[in-house]
């Protein structure tokens, strides 16, 4: 069980489970804990990588090279 939950669900006791009669003003003499642990659910990343493309004045245009890894799949 953790230590510290992240969230606490009370569910409480609203009348007698034989009488019916009503408990909502009566503090509870204990509880009972159980714990659900969940994973978040899994996030995609995409992260864009741009090239520059530059003409140079003596009319050569050159394209800035993608590190090692990133495919020209779009």
């Amino acid at each position: 069980m953790a230590e510290k939950p992240d969230h606490i669900v009370i569910h409480r006791v609203e009348s007698c489970g034989r009488c019916e009669r009503s408990l909502t003003s009566h503090p509870p003499d204990g509880v009972e804990k159980r714990q659900v642990h969940d994973l978040p659910p899994i996030a995609l990343i995409v992260t864009e990588h741009e090239a520059e493309k530059k003409l140079c004045a003596c009319g050569h245009a050159t394209k800035a090279d993608f590190p090692q890894g990133v495919s020209d799949i779009q």
